[in-house]
């Protein structure tokens, strides 16, 4: 059943760079983002309500719920901005590569 499917030149496409990650992941991480900047509003909002009543331990732990949510919704950022990044690398090597096999580019014609 495999000879049904064998083509001649696929052991020689590239395989795709450490870290790569389909795009199913990606929604997935995207989907954590989105979350999580909800939550970080969220905690502003509570942060600005503690101010508003001035109570001063509430004023703490909110500051301290928003900073640590910033630094996971920075890393979370950080993290897609390198899939992208590798993404595309890796696109650029399946283009020459198919600039080499075939004789141009892919998006050329």
């Amino acid at each position: 059943m495999t000879q049904d499917f064998y083509h001649p030149g696929f052991e020689e496409i590239p395989p795709p760079p450490a870290g790569f990650k389909n795009k199913l992941f990606l929604i997935g991480v995207y989907a954590v983002l989105g979350i999580m900047m909800l939550w970080t509003g969220a905690g502003v909002s509570v942060m600005i309500d503690e101010i508003n009543v001035r109570d001063g331990s509430g004023v703490v732990v909110s500051m301290f719920m928003v900073a640590g949510s910033v630094i996971i919704v920075l890393a979370l950022i950080g993290w897609i901005l390198r899939i992208h990044n590798r993404r595309g690398a890796y696109q650029r090597i399946l283009d020459e590569h198919y600039a080499k096999r075939y004789g141009h580019h892919p998006d050329q014609y």
